[in-house]
């Protein structure tokens, strides 16, 4: 029994340590269990809090970024610490979307769109602020706006002096059409007056009428006569528009007929051993005396200053006169014709009325300026070259040196010419140095003249000694001669197409020696 009561205790002590182990057990797993779970819950925690504590920073950085990009758009200030281009960066990032602290946030779409519309011309790419801030657009657009209210005021202003005056007109219209409706008033009652005289008076007035429908009559047969008369005038002007037209069309046969025969007198004398210069001049100076002895125009002096430095011509607005034009004077002859020596030369200066204008002499001949000859009133003035009907047109083959100073003055020359109401057809331009050129629409049947000017080597131009410019120079020369003489214009040289047309070139003062 005392063995048994032994081993009973034995395994009753074994029993309670297997519980024992086993509560232990049970413990530390539920305490562990309970430590891992604690654990994840503070890592959750500490990520959360984590995550929080980047958002805030996000916030505070794309708020801070807000911040900066509005106060470069409104008055272009900076907090300290800050710069531009940190500014203009944020910008550029925010942008294109690639701004870090903006991922997140909610309005950033409308913060793009809002600095877009405030500063739509930043591009912060290319800029570290915008073109104008919004403080200076405000105040530009105060100012519009106080200007446009200046403008208003302005305008009411006149709107109301308008309105008085208007008012005013109105007030003297009623009064005026008061004053006429009581002439109107007076007008009828002695119309009806009259009326009662004039029915008296009818009765003996139809003699007088039927003697003027007799009348009438027989105008309207002269009339009639009148208008057969039209008929056979209007059918004789036609012949003699065509009989015309055949003698221009005679006459320019005779002008070819005429350069062939100075042409063959030209290479006749030429063989003779005459200088071929000489010729051509004598031939150009006949052609000039044959254009004086035509002259038919009644232009003339009117009357002289007591100086004679200024005198009036019979020229003005209805002739299209304008000022700087200039005519050569000549006196006439016991035949009614001009003179062939001019007496000087005369600018217009000021145009007066219809027929009527002031110009000043502005040379005069040794015979005229020692009052052998001198410049009286009934004067001639001479100047083919304008037509006050009609635009002349010229053609330059060379260069002009006006003032004999070997200085190229073409182009003065083409401005007086313009001056004159004449066109220049054709030119040569030497401004390019490789080679020279024709410029204009060329010589044609419309060309008056083609005047002959200067060569390179008389105006000392650098490209005279250049054989090849010299050359092209030449044969654009030739070729304008040829096509004046197919064309049948008349051909004169620069001097005496100065002379003809009254041109008086500047005077050009050379300076002392030692001042």
């Amino acid at each position: 029994m005392a063995k048994k009561k032994d081993g009973s205790e034995s395994n009753l002590g074994l029993i309670i340590t297997l519980v024992i182990f086993v509560l232990l057990t049970i413990i530390l797993g539920v305490t562990t269990y309970m430590g891992f779970s604690a654990q994840e819950e503070k890592d959750k925690a500490v990520a959360k809090m984590k995550q929080e504590k980047d958002d805030a920073e996000a916030r505070a950085t794309w708020g801070y970024a807000k911040t900066r990009i509005l106060r470069a758009i409104i008055d272009g200030k900076h907090a300290p610490g800050d710069d531009a281009a940190r500014t203009a960066l944020e910008k550029q990032q925010i942008d294109s979307g690639t701004f870090p602290a903006a991922a997140k946030q909610s309005d950033k779409d409308d913060f793009v769109g809002y600095t877009k519309a405030l500063a739509p011309t930043w591009d912060a790419g290319k800029s570290t602020a915008p073109p104008k801030t919004l403080e200076q657009i405000l105040r530009e657009k105060d100012q519009r706006i106080e200007a446009e209210k200046a403008r208003a005021r302005v305008a009411e202003e006149k709107a109301a002096r308008e309105k008085r005056d208007r008012e005013e007109a109105e007030l003297e219209a009623e009064k005026t059409i008061t004053s006429l409706k009581n002439a109107m008033e007076d007008v009828k009652k002695r119309a009806l007056e009259d009326r009662k005289t004039d029915l008296a008076a009818l009765s003996d007035q139809g003699d007088t009428l039927r003697k003027e429908n007799e009348e009438y009559q027989k105008l309207r047969d002269k009339y009639a006569e009148a208008e057969k008369m039209l008929n056979r005038l209007e059918a004789q002007n036609k012949k003699l528009v065509a009989e015309l037209a055949d003698a221009k069309r005679a006459l320019r046969t005779v002008s070819e007929e005429r350069d062939t025969k100075e042409l063959q007198l030209v290479k006749a004398l030429e063989q003779l051993g005459k200088p071929r210069d000489a010729i051509e001049d004598a031939v150009k100076d006949a052609r000039y005396a044959q254009l004086i002895r035509e002259w038919k125009k009644d232009w003339k002096i009117v009357e002289l200053d007591r100086k004679g430095s200024m005198v009036y011509i019979n020229l003005g607005s209805a002739d299209r006169l304008v000022p700087q034009l200039t005519f050569s004077i000549h006196g006439v002859g016991l035949d009614g014709q001009l003179n062939p020596q001019s007496k000087g030369t005369l600018e217009v200066v000021r145009v007066l009325g219809s027929n009527l204008a002031l110009a000043r002499i502005t040379s005069e001949r040794e015979s005229a300026s020692f009052k052998k000859d001198p410049i009286v009133r009934g004067d001639r003035l001479f100047n083919p070259a304008w037509d006050p009907d009609r635009k002349r047109h010229v053609a330059i083959a060379g260069l002009a040196d006006l003032g004999g100073e070997g200085i190229d003055n073409t182009e003065d020359l083409r401005r007086m010419l313009n001056r004159q109401n004449i066109e220049v057809d054709a030119y040569i331009d030497v401004s390019d140095e490789k080679a020279p050129r024709l410029e204009g629409r060329g010589i044609t049947s419309k060309t008056d003249y083609l005047i002959l000017a200067d060569a390179l080597d008389a105006i000392n131009h650098p490209k005279a000694n250049d054989k090849t410019y010299m050359a092209a120079y030449q044969k654009l020369e030739r070729e304008m001669k040829a096509k004046a003489v197919e064309n049948g214009v008349t051909v004169i040289p620069l001097r005496r197409y100065l002379d003809m047309v009254g041109y008086t070139p500047p005077k050009v003062f050379k300076p002392i020696q030692g001042r």
